[in-house]
């Protein structure tokens, strides 16, 4: 005779990633429905982390690790991140606020007309972000043919087997990275002023309507 779980059990399956009423003699994988990033415990206190669509079994350092890093992020309307949603993990990121906070905030924005300011801002950061990320590579590049002798070491195989290249044309390298730096840097400028521009402009329209700035 099959006796019906009580409503605490059901929630007790519920939360160990077991989905009710769906019960049809194979379980399967009970953590499957885990996601990235998710930590959790289960019934024998073994504690799990989830990364890249697997389950990893943690030690105690390295769970008091994760927990040091992941820390109590909290959007602005009180959700604590690491309960949210893998989008409201990836805005967070990049915004500080959840999936719906920040459509409610991009909607609102709409309604007074600032948008394609805020949407200038988001795309002049942008640019500027991979700008710098560029130059950064060019100075590197700089101070590695000027400081060095000019060859080039390649990784070539998984098993660790390097090549070295000697001979290469230096100084060709050192002048292209030199003038891809000035223009890197000038680009820099311009963006920057744009973005600045761009924002100065948003302020004073969201100031209008008492909205605050996330850009």
């Amino acid at each position: 005779m099959k006796t019906s779980k009580s409503n605490i059990d059901v929630v007790k399956d519920y939360l160990s990633g077991n989905r009710p009423y769906v019960q049809i003699g194979y379980t399967g994988d009970i953590n499957k429905y885990r996601q990235e990033g998710e930590t959790w415990v289960d019934s024998d206190g073994i504690e799990w982390y989830r990364k890249n669509n697997h389950n990893v079994k943690l030690t105690k350092t390295q769970a008091d690790v994760i927990r040091e890093a992941i820390g109590k992020q909290k959007c602005k309307c009180g959700l604590e991140i690491k309960w949210g949603t893998n989008f409201d993990r990836l805005f967070f990121i990049k915004t500080g606020m959840c999936q719906d906070c920040l459509i409610d905030y991009e909607h609102k924005l709409r309604l007074v007309g600032a948008y394609p300011l805020y949407e200038k801002c988001k795309v002049f950061s942008n640019q500027i972000g991979c700008l710098k990320d560029i130059k950064a590579k060019l100075l590197e590049t700089i101070d590695y043919f000027s400081n060095g002798d000019g060859s080039i070491e390649i990784l070539c195989n998984s098993e660790g087997f390097r090549e070295k290249f000697h001979g290469t044309n230096k100084e060709q390298i050192l002048a292209d990275a030199k003038r891809d730096l000035k223009d890197c840097n000038k680009w820099l400028r311009v963006l920057t002023k744009e973005r600045n521009d761009a924002k100065r402009e948003l302020k004073k329209k969201a100031s209008e309507f008492k909205l605050e700035i996330y850009v």
